[in-house]
């Protein structure tokens, strides 16, 4: 499976399996994993804040408790001032678990057991309650635990992942441990980079725990992080003898009424990231502006259905939605795209229409369709908050209406071809701005145009976007508007 260099993301239960297998193989035992997890923590402490003689550990009643209640005996041990809340059912604390425990009860440690308001001022929290063992909401003592640890305004270590935030989705269901450092163990879980996970793990440490790499191989992932370095020279180099048209043809169709820029911005990028020629299908109003604009760009008013299908028939790879609308205009102009055998990119309204069921068939050879979470809701008709509950099993869901790849926008934004899953590191909350989608169309349509295959042109796209966004964002994220990113990413191509 080509997956262009990138970084594999782990779920809860594929971690399960690659401990599972390293246990089998008689080379460690669940209490020896629990220990090596007690002291990489101790080894983060000492290290992340070197001043530091005093923790307050919180421990739960599953195995990310156990590792804590193991982190304050060997702090213990080395004469550090250790607090441990313990938070849960004491009945439920079994296995190695309740093994670990009983062990540095033994050696002195003391536990109490956590009241609201109980916190002392000072020293690190270590967060030890639930780990990956997140299934449902938090119950009551471990909310409140959560929301005093994030009141104290104490430096934070989230033992494996922050206590509320589910590792498999990054979804947070009420509250969760916003950590300032997060060690988390084996191998990075998918969660951490998309959805809320950004927001709460920190500065992120893995550590595999002494586990042999061919533990990992027999477990392969369903999710991979993106490489912008690697994506990069998946592109070949520029032969001297090319013209214009060794570098493909863009057809962007959309701008309604007032939505004009929607298509300036798609075919100004798609120019930008290197296609050999790009048209433009849009209003007559939009034609003078355009041209002003970027006179690059062969603008053309879509009049007759002749004119329109002559127009569409000429292009490589046709970008249908900014700027669309939704009105009869906007649903001829569709349905004629989409009859068409070009390689086709569905997005914005050209998604909303498919929703209202306005398509009448597909015949294209090529669909990348790019929703945000709203879009994305009304093509399953949730809610976007649902959407964001679990943007992985809702990529999932639109790639088997609409087929071909899906760009789920959004933080951490996800590539799906049915096959894997690809997520993109980069980006800022500076691109929360109109636009941005319409520039990342643009580009989707160029890189396909220009040949590169459909999942290395979706992943190269949304890297390449928001890498740009992340260069010019040490100039300050506020302001920062779509047409920003021209410049970087003609500068990331080289």
């Amino acid at each position: 499976m080509e997956v262009f260099g990138s970084e594999p993301l782990y779920t809860t239960l594929e971690i399960r399996k690659i401990e599972e297998a390293a246990i089998r193989s008689d080379e460690h035992t669940g209490s020896s994993l629990m220990l090596s997890a007690a002291r990489v923590s101790f080894e983060t402490l000492s290290k992340v804040w070197p001043t530091n003689r005093k923790i307050q550990i919180f421990c739960g009643t599953g195995k990310n408790g156990g590792d804590g209640y193991l982190l304050a005996g060997l702090a213990l041990a080395s004469g550090w001032d250790v607090v441990v809340w313990q938070i849960g059912d004491l009945s439920r604390i079994k296995g190695e678990a309740a093994i670990a425990r009983n062990h540095v009860l033994l050696e002195g440690v003391t536990e109490n057991e956590y009241q609201s308001g109980c916190l002392f001022p000072d020293g690190v929290i270590v967060d030890a309650m639930i780990g990956t063992g997140l299934k449902t909401k938090l119950k009551p003592q471990y909310r409140d635990a959560v929301r005093e640890i994030n009141k104290s305004s104490l430096p934070v270590l989230a033992i494996d992942l922050p206590t509320g935030l589910n590792a498999d989705t990054g979804e947070v269901v009420e509250d969760a441990v916003k950590a300032d450092h997060t060690i988390t163990f084996v191998k990075k879980k998918r969660g951490f980079f998309t959805a809320s996970g950004p927001d709460f793990i920190g500065d992120l440490e893995v550590n595999a725990l002494g586990l042999r790499e061919t533990a990992y191989l027999s477990e392969r992932p369903s999710c991979y992080k993106l490489d912008l370095s690697a994506l990069l020279l998946e592109c070949g180099d520029r032969k001297f003898r090319s013209h214009k048209g060794t570098f493909g043809s863009v057809l962007v169709v959309g701008g309604n009424y007032n939505m004009g820029g929607a298509v300036a911005l798609a075919g100004e990028a798609a120019l930008r990231t290197g296609a050999g020629l790009v048209r433009v299908l849009t209003r007559k109003e939009h034609i003078p502006s355009l041209l002003v604009r970027t006179p690059e760009l062969m603008v053309f008013e879509a009049r007759s259905k002749r004119q329109v299908e002559s127009i569409i028939s000429q292009s490589d790879v046709i970008l249908v939605g900014p700027g669309l609308g939704r009105d009869s205009w906007a649903e001829q102009l569709l349905n004629a795209v989409i009859k068409n055998s070009a390689k086709i990119i569905l997005d914005a309204d050209a998604l909303n229409l498919l929703t209202e069921k306005k398509i009448t068939s597909f015949g294209s050879k090529c669909i990348i369709s790019t929703p945000h979470p709203g879009e994305a809701a009304r093509l399953l008709s949730v809610s976007s908050e649902e959407v964001q509950k679990d943007r992985f099993r809702a990529a999932e869901a639109i790639q088997e209406i609409i087929g071909g790849t899906v760009i789920l926008k959004g933080n951490g934004t996800l590539v799906f071809d049915g096959k894997s899953f690809l997520l993109c590191p980069y980006g800022n909350p500076g691109m929360a701005t109109a636009g941005m989608g319409d520039v990342l169309g643009g580009v989707v349509a160029s890189l396909l145009a220009q040949g590169l295959e459909e999942k290395l042109a979706s992943s190269l796209s949304v890297s390449l976007h928001a890498a740009a966004a992340d260069k010019i964002s040490s100039e300050g994220m506020l302001g920062m508007i779509a047409s920003d990113l021209m410049l970087p990413m003609r500068q990331l191509l080289g």
